[in-house]
């Protein structure tokens, strides 16, 4: 594909922009902001309204493209009034509903980029007829929808290993449905999974957990079912000798800060649950795709009462980039109806329309400059953790 003339491009359209003039920012001064190298950067503006573009030539993750709009604009801003327009040759609603709730220090419109048109720049008036791109749908699974999916004789190897894992809810071991696969936790930890193939089944422990090439080779084991209708001994050696090694790393802090902080988010029964209900899994799925910022890391869901959710997103590194995070989630659970006055009546689990930010006390400055550029920060509502909640828990959480 041949490089994009972004300079000369915006010149020629001067009716779109509210500026002119642009200069484009060299690699030198990209590179020294720490602006991403897949997009082209331009400024121009006075004291009182800075503008910048940001164009994207090829298709783009939305919470990258936002992100590197949001840091081009605090960067060129530095507290003034910033308008940033995003340029691209598609948008869907998600992308525009984010970038609505920018309204603070910063402004966002986009602008579509038409290869073969001219003129090829055309500022988005309307949003509402845009593609979601992003579908969620109720997600109903469980032991019995697989029970139906698979031959008989594997049914009753399903059963038994049904039978083992429930075994291990003492030792915090959960069960996760996939659509073509079921997943066996250690808080977000995975150790064992089951995979359908065709009709069958097969069970295999997962020690992706770890980089320790001794460890993977230890605990890296294929499960059956023996005549006598047992787990083979080696495969139920191998997990528990995991979930011992993750136990022994929790009492010595030798667990990342968001393995432990997912184990507290779990299975807290007092700080998180008077506060924001059960932890759940996500009641969502995405019925084209599996959608990377609806990782277990990413966030965590609560029933606080019969069928409203709380959603929390651990700010524990990265602090600009999981606001962006939220934006883009926010985004998509709005243009799917997963709130209160919109919902679908035949999604029966509400959304209460606030995405929770849990962050570190150090993140404090920083998470208030990125308040900034947002329209409304009531809809984040901000809790810091405790100093030593690694030791202590969540019991004093802080907003």
């Amino acid at each position: 594909m041949d490089e994009v003339n972004w300079k000369l491009l915006c010149e020629q359209n001067p009716e779109v922009f509210a500026a002119s003039e642009w200069n484009i920012f060299s690699e030198e001064k990209r590179r020294k902001w720490h602006l991403p190298s897949q997009y082209c950067y331009l400024q121009a503006g006075g004291m009182n309204l800075r503008i910048g573009i940001i164009a994207a030539q090829k298709d783009y993750k939305e919470e990258d493209f936002l992100l590197a709009g949001v840091l081009f604009g605090s960067r060129i801003g530095n507290g003034v009034r910033t308008l940033i327009y995003f340029v691209a040759p598609d948008f869907n609603a998600v992308f525009f509903k984010a970038i609505s709730q920018l309204g603070g220090s910063i402004i966002a419109k986009a602008v579509y980029w038409r290869k073969k048109l001219t003129p090829s720049l055309y500022l988005v008036r309307n949003y509402s007829t845009l593609s979601s791109k992003f579908t969620l749908e109720k997600f109903e699974s469980g032991w019995n929808k697989w029970e139906k999916q698979i031959n008989p004789v594997d049914r009753r190897n399903l059963l038994i290993i049904k039978q083992y894992f429930e075994s291990l809810i003492q030792r915090r071991v959960r069960t996760v449905f996939k659509k073509k696969q079921i997943l066996f936790c250690w808080g977000n930890l995975e150790i064992a999974e089951i995979k359908m193939r065709e009709n069958r089944i097969e069970l295999a422990t997962k020690v992706r957990w770890t980089r320790n090439k001794d460890i993977v080779l230890k605990f890296q084991k294929t499960g059956w079912i023996d005549s006598a209708g047992k787990i083979n001994e080696e495969f139920c050696q191998a997990v528990d000798g995991m979930i011992d090694l993750l136990e022994n790393m929790e009492m010595t802090n030798g667990l990342e800060a968001k393995d432990k902080l997912a184990l507290q988010l779990i299975y807290d029964k007092e700080a998180i649950k008077s506060q924001f209900g059960k932890w759940t899994a996500c009641p969502w799925t995405f019925k084209e795709r599996e959608v990377k910022l609806f990782d277990p890391y990413n966030l965590y869901f609560f029933q606080k009462n019969e069928n409203e959710i709380n959603i929390i997103i651990p700010v524990i590194e990265k602090p600009m980039f999981k606001i962006v995070c939220a934006l883009i989630i926010n985004a998509v659970l709005c243009c799917n109806h997963m709130g209160r006055e919109e919902n679908k009546p035949e999604v029966n689990i509400q959304w209460n329309g606030k995405i929770f930010l849990l962050c570190l006390s150090e993140y404090k400055e920083e998470i208030g400059l990125c308040s900034q550029w947002l329209k409304d920060m009531q809809d984040f509502p901000v809790i810091f953790l405790p100093d030593h909640w690694r030791d202590e828990g969540l019991r004093q959480l802080k907003e």
